[in-house]
């Protein structure tokens, strides 16, 4: 079947069985000879696509029969599964997309025509036929990815990930529904990702590479890539924290409500979701107190608008083994306490002076967090570089409350990606960096000419 995803009753999406090398390959040759036509298409055409496909998704009656699926295979409730597609389908709008290209690459058209810069013109290609080598952890992954190598006009072959591949598959059958002419420059396939024969099957096919995934994965796909000489863009495992420089608002709530929401969406798997919180303490342990306190309350609210699924036993068990970790931990050293919901499994948090090393914040998810004082922003900085220089590499955002740009320059000379409003810590502004960079270029090459050059359109 064209596109290798098929239209289905209802709008539910039928996964792509698994294939092995040979299927592989055919659909990468398959698609190469669209790599032509969507270079043809103006960068408006995927601007337009990818806007009608977000409405798609924040449209309850599209989406309703495919919530309860979502809900199965990711572990969340059918009101956070809608949660989270409302917030992906609002980074596909239109203005959105175009104000990203336009800070990512200069200019808008530059993917279309030359265009003029000082002493010289400038043009982007695509680089032709992409791999996304998609992770699980959050549904936001598939349409971001998508997003990115449609709008710099590649031709995309993605292989959905095994612990969740149905969003992945259903999101690509809504783009060969709005526009099925892409059929032939869109394939969506499944291979277990320990299969090192598909990959090596592919990799002399392809032109680009971006991957999502785990260390031990990224670790693989970048020796193939080396191998090959095909360009990786690669999106490793990340976590992201929240800090509170200054004095603290009269009033909590806002605030805490603010960090509940970054908490809660992605169920902390994303790499922007917060591990932990660090309060400047102008009065002491007090002022994280009073945050702990606060989130407390907005954790509980945001369980009743999304709560957690009550039948999965591993998570309860896990979280609460953590919860009587800490409670012995802290409570005997009188270093802090666990705030924690009525059942082993809806929120957790901790209250801790004592700072969460490398091993405690991996095991922070699930509404799981901490928060901790801190004296100063020396304290903050010598905390980040306690961290080895690989584990430096693993700090994504920082959703900031304060205004010390000499903090925020070190910060960031420290190995933090990006800084984040706190409540938006999922939703960067257009031309908001990734990883240390931006996608957009990543999957483009750039090209100029000296600007006596005429006639060329």
């Amino acid at each position: 079947m064209r596109g290798d995803v098929r239209m289905t009753f209802a709008n539910l999406p039928e996964i792509p069985r698994r294939i092995g090398c040979d299927d592989a390959v055919a659909a990468a040759e398959r698609l190469r000879p669209g790599i032509t036509a969507a270079r043809a298409r103006p960068v408006a055409y995927y601007l337009n696509l990818l806007d009608e496909v977000g409405k798609l998704w924040s449209n309850p009656g599209y989406r309703a029969p495919i919530v309860p699926m979502l809900a199965a295979s990711t572990g969340h409730s059918p009101e956070l599964v809608e949660y989270e597609i409302d917030t992906l389908s609002r980074l596909l709008t239109r203005d959105y997309l175009a104000s990203m290209v336009e800070q990512e690459l200069g200019s808008i058209n530059i993917l279309d025509s030359w265009i003029q810069a000082p002493g010289l013109r400038l043009r982007r290609q695509s680089r032709g036929l992409l791999l996304h080598n998609l992770a699980g952890n959050a549904l936001i992954v598939a349409p971001l990815s998508l997003a990115y190598g449609l709008i710099t006009k590649n031709v995309n072959l993605v292989k959905i990930p095994t612990d969740e591949p149905i969003f992945a598959a259903a999101f690509a059958q809504s783009i060969l529904s709005v526009s099925p002419e892409l059929a032939d420059e869109l394939a969506v396939l499944q291979w277990s990702g320990s299969d090192q024969s598909v990959y090596r099957a592919l990799f002399p096919l392809l032109d680009g590479v971006i991957h999502w995934g785990g260390e031990q994965s990224q670790r693989s796909i970048a020796h193939l890539a080396a191998e090959h000489d095909v360009p990786l863009l690669a999106h490793g495992p990340k976590f992201s924290f929240t800090y509170l420089d200054g004095p603290l608002p009269c009033d909590l709530a806002d605030l805490a409500e603010g960090i509940a929401s970054d908490l809660v969406l992605w169920e902390q798997k994303a790499c922007s979701s917060p591990r932990f919180i660090l309060v400047r303490a102008d009065t002491g342990y007090s002022d994280a107190e009073a945050i702990a306190e606060a989130l407390a309350l907005s954790l509980q609210k945001a369980t009743v608008r999304w709560p957690v699924t009550p039948s999965d036993v591993g998570r309860g068990v896990r979280v609460a083994a953590h919860r009587h970790q800490y409670e012995l931990q802290l409570g005997l050293s009188g270093q802090g306490k666990v705030l924690a919901s009525a059942d082993s499994q809806s929120w957790t948090v901790v209250l801790s002076k004592i700072l969460p090393d490398h091993a405690a914040i991996n095991a922070s998810t699930d509404r799981f967090v901490f928060v901790c004082p801190v004296a100063s922003n020396e304290e903050v900085l010598a905390y980040l570089s306690s961290f080895g220089r690989h584990q430096r590499r693993l700090f994504q955002v920082m959703a900031y409350e304060g205004n010390d740009s000499d903090f925020l320059d070190t910060a960031t000379q420290l190995g933090v990606a990006r800084i984040s409003r706190i409540g938006e810590m999922s939703c960067p502004a257009p031309g908001a960096s990734h990883d240390g960079g931006y996608n957009l270029t990543a999957l483009t090459t750039l090209h100029s000419c000296p600007d006596t050059t005429t006639n060329i359109k």
